[in-house]
């Protein structure tokens, strides 16, 4: 073959290769199409610059060359999730939409993918039926143009979508009944979210009203997602139509978020409209939700004060002043005390002028010094009695605004001049006094600072309530039922759903491994939270050793609660059995804060198989037999039972005097001739040592010729060794 023929061929070998190395789908017409559930890597490598023309606004190095891929409308959300193999710059994601294939390409959106922010490497839509969806994955640097990805494409149906979707169609809120909403299916928007860039966010839009009145808010994710909510006072819409509004408040990824709008924002112009924004970032991470927005007008509302206002819905702190010098504070002696009735609402009550001139003081049990307060009186029947200064966990009804004590008292003569004692639970025997129901979480997030306290009565007895504090204004209910004994866990063997009282009965362990072939170990999984807020997320999962899920579980939905608060739990229990299997693995973590997490895998006598704190993983392996001393030769880590095998290190030297030819392992003591104090070594400690026993007859160390006589022939021997 002559040099030219060979030079002509070769140009041809290496343009065919360029070509093949093109991609197939770096124009439009030649788009790839893309299924629901597909995960595919792509690559821009060969990839040629292609014009086209668009409608609408795209970034601005859109006609770098790239990928197109295609997708059909059905009416369904479709979710493109973008990764990048090599992350070398930031890469690009632009959405077209159009009813006539390429001839009709609109943008409808585009996100420029970085590599540490996740949410911007997803595109989330709302597709119709007869229009084509066109993707481009481009780089956003002109000198970086080929990298390699995976695309992955997510569809979900849709029910019809909400009108509320943006600012101009938001839902007007009515004060005092809740909104409820999801942000699942829902379009992707360009929102400048808690003052910081524009994002891309799914979401609906709420307004309201000032109306000259004080708002409070409550907002709750229903579903086992985080949400956000934004609210934003709008200011100005300039001429093309874009709003300009500012930020009032933020509560990003959270469950739930309230209070006065006054705690986050100065105030609020009574003439100004309101909106709250309730999104997520990720369409993944998506759930119900409820939005209540409250109006409160400020006045007095104890309708025993001469500034009574009926119109009032919020406590004011000076909306009247009394001369309490001229007041006589009713109920704060014994002698005037309010007979409590099953049902009654002791509304707005207060301590204004309340003296503390008949103060229980001093009495074991109940708070020392409880200072000035109001007295009631409750007779006993034998039944479950509640008291309790909030209203479930209504924001709006939390009239009690500060710290709350009720101490329960007995009286020797069953009136108010005989002898007071601390009263106690029939049942468990505690003291009835309390200071608040943070530590239960009985009275909610917003009203940790108030009182819900139960107890069983005594038939016949009268029962002396003194409540006080720091409140200006206050609200007592109090409710009474037949007392009805029981196991009040779902998740017991032995649950009582008519039951109201917890009598410690409840048994998680019978039956555990009943349906475990071969038997099993019934077994606990104790975990606790330092800070008190529940696991936060983090999980634990055991396994056996085929990789088959056994168990998995969580603080926060424990099967037994023995400590929570109204941050969430601080200690529960899983029950479980680990049915017969060799060895089992548990992974703990996965949390927010997974330093405040401890656990302990234990059977139900309380002995700990496993413990730890933290994220980690561990493996049991009950009833395995083997060694099970560490310093022997053949120690097995995984036994749990000492089979007798153990052998422990031997010497190994063939110059030692102990040497142990059938030895498994070195690592024993080897003893040599002459090494009178056996530290290795033949110096002059073993000489002194030596001259000590020179001249003893029998079985002696230093007889080193074992002629049964130390003397100058074994002297010779070890200054030999020396």
């Amino acid at each position: 073959m002559n040099s030219s023929l060979y030079r002509s061929i070769s140009s041809v070998m290496v343009l065919l290769v360029s070509l093949s190395a093109f991609a197939q789908n770096d124009a439009c017409s030649t788009a790839q199409p893309l299924e629901c559930g597909s995960m595919t890597m792509f690559s821009t490598v060969g990839a040629q610059q292609t014009e086209f023309n668009y409608e609408g606004t795209c970034f601005w190095n859109v006609q770098n060359p790239g990928n197109w891929f295609v997708f059909q409308g059905d009416g369904s959300q479709v979710i493109f999730q973008f990764e990048d193999t090599g992350w070398e710059t930031n890469r690009g994601l632009t959405l077209f939409e159009s009813t006539d294939g390429c001839n009709a390409l609109e943008c409808a959106t585009w996100v420029e993918a970085v590599p540490d922010i996740e949410s911007s490497h997803i595109i989330s839509f709302l597709t119709q039926e007869n229009h084509e969806y066109f993707l481009l994955v481009n780089s956003m640097d002109s000198n970086n143009l080929e990298f390699e990805y995976t695309l992955s494409v997510t569809c979900q149906t849709c029910d019809s979508l909400p009108v509320n979707i943006d600012l101009d169609n938001a839902e007007m809120l009515t004060f005092f009944e809740p909104v409820y909403g999801n942000t699942c299916c829902l379009p992707s928007g360009s929102v400048e979210l808690c003052d910081e860039d524009i994002s891309l966010s799914h979401g609906l839009w709420y307004k309201m009203i000032d109306n000259d009145c004080m708002i409070d808010f409550r907002f709750e994710s229903l579903s086992d997602v985080e949400l956000s909510v934004m609210m934003i006072e709008l200011t100005d819409v300039i001429p093309d139509g874009v709003s300009v509004y500012e930020t009032v408040l933020c509560c990003e990824n959270t469950t739930q978020c309230g209070g006065m709008i006054e705690a986050f924002y100065n105030s609020l112009n009574p003439e100004a409209c309101y909106y709250f924004y309730v999104y997520s970032l990720d369409p993944f991470a998506c759930g119900d939700f409820s939005l209540q927005v409250d109006c409160h007008y400020q006045g007095c509302m104890n309708e025993w004060l001469p500034c009574y206002d009926p119109q009032a819905t919020l406590f004011s702190y000076d909306c009247c002043e009394v001369d309490c010098a001229e007041f006589d504070q009713p109920q704060d002696i014994c002698e005037e005390a309010m007979l409590l009735e099953c049902g009654t609402l002791d509304m707005f009550s207060a301590l204004t002028c309340a003296t503390d001139s008949d103060m229980p003081s001093g009495i074991e049990g109940c708070n020392p010094q409880p200072g000035s307060g109001m007295w009631y009186i409750i007779e006993g029947t034998g039944g479950l009695h509640t008291l309790r200064t909030c209203n479930g966990d209504d924001i709006s009804s939390s009239y009690s605004i500060a710290n709350v004590q009720v101490d329960v008292f007995t009286s020797s003569n069953g009136s108010c001049d005989g002898e007071l004692t601390c009263a106690q639970d029939e049942l468990t025997g505690n003291y009835l006094s309390q200071i608040d129901a943070g530590g239960a979480g009985l009275c909610g997030y917003y009203q940790q600072n108030q009182v819900y306290l139960q107890f069983i009565s005594d038939p016949g007895e009268t029962y002396f309530v003194y409540l006080s504090g720091t409140p200006e204004h206050y609200y007592l209910s109090y409710e009474c039922e037949n007392a009805e004994l029981g196991c009040l866990e779902p998740s017991a063997f032995n649950y009582n759903p008519m039951a109201n009282v917890d009598d410690g009965s409840c048994d998680f362990t019978s039956g555990l491994c009943e349906s475990c072939e071969g038997g099993g170990i019934p077994a606990m999984m104790h975990m606790t939270d330092s800070y008190g807020d529940g696991w936060t997320g983090a999980t634990y999962t055991i396994e056996d050793g085929d990789g088959n899920l056994i168990q998995s579980g969580s603080l926060d939905d424990a099967q037994e609660v023995l400590d929570n608060s109204v941050y969430g739990n601080l200690e529960g229990i899983d029950y479980f059995c680990l049915c017969a299997t060799p060895c089992f693995t548990i992974t703990v973590g996965g949390g927010t804060f997974d330093s405040e997490i401890g656990w302990s895998l234990m059977d139900t006598e309380g002995t700990v198989l496993l413990n730890g704190e933290g994220t980690g993983q561990a493996v049991y392996c009950p009833n395995t037999t083997g060694c099970t001393d560490p310093e022997a030769c053949n120690y097995d880590i995984v036994a749990t039972v000492d089979d007798g095998s153990c052998v422990m290190p031997s010497c190994l030297d063939p110059e030692a005097t102990n040497y142990d030819p059938d030895g498994l392992c070195g690592g024993g003591p080897c003893f040599y001739s002459g090494d009178m104090n056996q530290d290795g070594l033949v110096n002059t400690e073993d000489i002194l040592m030596f001259v000590g026993e020179f001249g003893c007859i029998g079985q002696c160390a230093g007889d080193l010729n074992e002629d049964g006589v130390v003397n100058l022939m074994d002297l010779l021997l070890i200054l030999g060794l020396l």
